[in-house]
């Protein structure tokens, strides 16, 4: 009711125009004075991913009863972000890396390596960006301005942080806002060289746009290309730190466990509530945000500059001489990264005359098989010895003169229970690993859980999967043996439980046998409420 109150009050004020919430969300960003100085970038931009808003898959492919479509102006399409799937190609060859600071921000021609950026997720090829099976939203990529504004949200289905989202964010910028934009991401130089061989290169170049990384990320880049992505390096910033994402995830972690569960509907309602109130408090606090950084600007050009110019004074130096000193300074920082680029070009170069020698590859891999196989041999019989002679030690220890036949009794009893203890054995580590996995299931969706803890389990969580997969085939194989066999499980099926009720193949663990028991019988069921009931106790 209340969402359509405000699309009818925004009808009449004639703001449900497309775009009109991004044009004028923010007045320090979109409105202009008369006679004001232009400024070297229109308007700086942030935008991340972040996996906290995830929301869990429906079971067993199943639909929800809830299909209504969620409509907002802070969403973009998934048909528009699907234009950008192939826009990622190969990338060339990287090119020499300039080390001298120029404080312009560079083109994909000035980029250095992407060295810096190899360990970063978000930095790796398309086909690594994989997500569990249990997600069906892994997360959101959203979209701020400098001052904490959000302008667009993607949700990223069944992936991870592809180079698509970036992409199609980047292209509605260009769209809606104009020329002349300073853009912030955490890899900004590896999608500087992404841009450059899309099609938005040519778009991206006409309106004189600029990629840069934010100063919490920045630092973790390599010398050559903080020399040139770094916000301390880059004129017209200023005192901005792009760091605005980290914060606004802060903020929406305590929204992780209302909506890990939801239906898309509502998993889109909630996060549209909590930015749109995010917005409305932003807005409320810019005037005395913009204050106190005109203070601390202020502070610092007064403290700061005055101490500045007793140096130079003292020290009998001018601007042009600081300036010719910082492009002459020897670095030792760029002298390794530039070393490690000429080794890197030497170790992967070949030599034009070198011949190739052909080996024949498939008889030294196969000398190889053979030399393991025998090896396995020579254990298995050392094995079947040594437990040969214990079992006949053990016969003459307890004076046994008869041994079992397969058609004794009791050869057939003791066969009936080792197979059935397997089978049991194999069942409780699988039910251990999928409490496990249910328990740090659990932690992950927990309200106001670190980064570094999600992460952390996140990665258990991969590990746990993979270790439920090999106990979940041993547990086929012994569930094989028994006389009738027992029910076979799919993984497509268990990596979709979220709660241990749902597994019902549990219970017929050796330590949980309720199902022979009377303890679910309806008298027990009455005799437990009754005793929970008398032992309430009764304000007064």
């Amino acid at each position: 009711m209340r969402r359509k109150i405000n699309q009818q009050v925004l009808q009449t004020l004639a703001h449900n125009t497309a775009n009109w919430r991004v044009l004028n969300s923010c007045p320090p960003c979109s409105y202009e004075l008369q006679d004001e100085p232009e400024l070297k970038f229109c308007k700086m931009i942030i935008f991340d991913g972040n996996n906290s808003l995830s929301c869990m898959a429906p079971l067993g492919g199943h639909e929800v009863g809830d299909r209504h479509v969620f409509r907002s102006d802070y969403f973009l399409e998934p048909e528009f972000i699907d234009q950008f799937v192939h826009e990622v190609k190969s990338s060339p060859e990287p090119p020499d890396v300039s080390v001298t600071a120029n404080g312009e921000c560079a083109s994909a021609s000035t980029t250095p390596s992407s060295t810096c950026t190899d360990n970063w997720k978000a930095a790796r090829a398309d086909a690594k960006k994989k997500s569990w099976g249990i997600f069906e939203e892994t997360g959101i990529f959203a979209c701020t301005c400098c001052h904490g504004i959000i302008q667009w949200i993607v949700d990223m289905i069944h992936s991870g942080e592809l180079f698509k989202y970036p992409l199609s964010v980047v292209s509605k910028v260009l769209d809606v806002l104009g020329p002349r934009l300073l853009i912030g991401y955490n890899i900004g130089c590896k999608l500087t060289q992404t841009i450059s061989l899309s099609s938005l290169a040519t778009r991206f170049a006409e309106n004189e746009c600029c990629m840069c990384v934010d100063v919490f990320h920045g630092y973790t880049h390599n010398y050559a290309c903080q020399n040139i992505n770094h916000p301390n390096i880059i004129e017209g910033i200023g005192l901005e730190d792009l760091a605005r994402m980290e914060r606004i995830f802060s903020h929406s972690n305590q929204l992780a466990p209302i909506i890990h569960y939801a239906s898309v509907y509502n998993h889109c309602m909630f996060i549209d509530i909590l930015f749109h109130q995010w917005d409305e408090d932003k807005y409320l606090n810019l005037s005395n945000m913009l204050y106190g950084n005109y203070k601390q600007a202020l502070r610092i050009i007064k403290e700061d500059g005055f101490t500045l110019q007793e140096a130079k004074c003292s020290l009998g130096i001018s601007d042009m001489d600081i300036k010719a000193c910082q492009e002459t300074k020897y670095d030792i920082h760029a002298v390794v990264t530039a070393s490690e680029n000429v080794s890197s070009l030497f170790l992967g170069a070949t030599p034009s005359d070198y011949q190739f020698s052909i080996v024949n590859t498939s008889y030294t891999n196969d000398l190889s098989h053979t030399r393991k196989l025998e090896t396995q041999r020579h254990h298995a019989t050392e094995r079947y010895n040594q437990i040969l002679h214990e079992v006949n030690a053990l016969e003459v220890k307890m004076g046994i003169m008869h041994c079992w036949e397969p058609i004794d009794p009791q050869y057939i009893d003791t066969i009936k229970f080792i197979t059935t203890r397997s089978f049991h054995k194999s069942l409780a580590n699988l039910q251990s690993l999928v409490v496990q996995h249910l328990f740090e299931l659990h932690k992950l969706n927990i309200s106001k859980t670190g980064y570094c803890m999600q992460t952390h389990i996140a990665k258990s969580l991969q590990t746990r999967c993979k270790a439920i997969q090999n106990a979940m085939k041993i547990y086929n194989e012994a569930a094989l043996t028994l006389n009738p066999p027992a029910p076979m499980l799919d993984w497509s099926k268990v990596s979709h439980y979220t709660f241990l009720e749902d597994f019902v193949l549990l219970q017929e663990t050796c330590y949980s046998e309720q199902s022979h028991t009377d303890c679910q019988t309806p008298i027990f069921d009455k005799h437990l409420i009754t005793v929970c009931g008398s032992n309430q106790r009764i304000p007064l």
